[in-house]
């Protein structure tokens, strides 16, 4: 895949209605330390499916200006939200080596859901005042540290009856 079409996926902001299918970007010719996918402000109505990217960063500088977006099915090593309000996460497959899967900070209305979640680490990190977090029916394999850790958010849900393996259960949801 050339640069110019990294940078063209890399990063999307000023999006109303859109669709991002099949896209790959997590083999050898793309750097994995980087971010596969960065969303910015005034961001919309998005839908992003059956998407591998080494990483994901989600980042409103005005709170809120990224808003109801779906990822079905994707494949991430790491997904960073900022300042979020409606984003769902359809069976993500979230694994790999970075200590947090999940960084949520100052996000509303953030669901997970029926994914897969392995490696050691923390599941779901929470900086800031978050609210309505819902995280349930996924299976966390082989996660061998936190389920949750920094402030638990208001009227959030967790259920973790899909946990499988050896993590600390979540006592707190």
């Amino acid at each position: 895949m050339s640069s110019s079409r990294q940078e063209l996926i890399s990063n999307l902001r000023n999006t109303y209605n859109f669709t991002l299918r099949n896209i790959n970007l997590n083999n050898d010719t793309f750097d994995e330390l980087k971010y596969g996918l960065i969303i910015t402000d005034n961001s919309y109505t998005g839908s992003i499916e059956n998407c591998e990217f080494p990483k994901v960063y989600l980042n409103a500088k005005l709170p809120w200006t990224i808003t109801t977006l779906n990822f079905i099915n994707l494949r991430s090593t790491f997904i960073d939200l900022k300042n979020s309000l409606g984003i769902s996460f359809i069976q993500p497959v979230v694994q790999g080596p970075n200590k947090i899967k999940f960084n949520i900070e100052g996000c509303y209305s953030i669901t997970i859901m029926n994914g897969d979640i392995e490696d050691a680490g923390t599941y779901l990190n929470f900086l800031g005042k978050n609210s309505n977090v819902r995280s349930f029916g996924n299976n966390i394999l082989a996660l061998k540290g936190k389920y949750t850790d920094g402030v638990l958010p208001d009227r959030s849900y967790f259920d973790d009856t899909g946990y499988i393996g050896f993590g600390a259960p979540n006592f707190n949801g």
